[in-house]
């Protein structure tokens, strides 16, 4: 059995401990239930030792999860604004599981001359904005580029 201490999305409540026979990772969202309420959304924070108290099961696992720029936030904004962790990541959405698959483009545009040099440039540098006239063909480059 593996416990894992959750924050209770928008819940003004202290970190909670919850079991389960799955294994989660830090910062995956869960549903819970507490008292009478069921289906509250809670955010693992970390997994624990066995308590020495009796513990619920956490309902489902929603397999999404915060990304790092929002787990960072959150944390700032608790810290910043003094207010609960649980209270401020019922502010956060997270993310589903998700796969990618590449893209392939049959007709590639046909480029001209400028265009062909710009798209040199832009691979090129790491950093870089592309400025020209309306319909002179900034959307060729970038469809090139992907």
């Amino acid at each position: 059995m593996n416990y894992y201490e959750l924050a209770l999305s928008g819940y003004f409540l202290e970190s909670l401990i919850y079991e389960s026979e799955e294994e989660i990772a830090p910062y995956s969202q869960v549903l819970v239930s507490l008292k009478n309420k069921k289906d509250i959304k809670a955010t693992v924070l970390k997994k624990v030792n066995k308590p020495e108290f009796k513990t619920k099961k956490i309902s489902q696992n929603l397999h999404s999860s915060l990304s790092q720029s929002q787990i960072e936030l959150a944390l700032f904004i608790s810290s910043y604004y003094s207010c609960n962790l649980s209270f401020v990541l019922g502010l956060f959405e997270g993310l589903k599981d998700y796969e990618t698959r590449p893209v392939f483009v049959e007709n590639a545009p046909k480029l001209s001359d400028k265009q062909k040099e710009a798209l040199t440039f832009i691979k090129n540098e790491q950093t870089s904005l592309l400025f020209a006239d309306t319909g002179s063909g900034k959307t060729k480059i970038y469809i090139s580029l992907m």
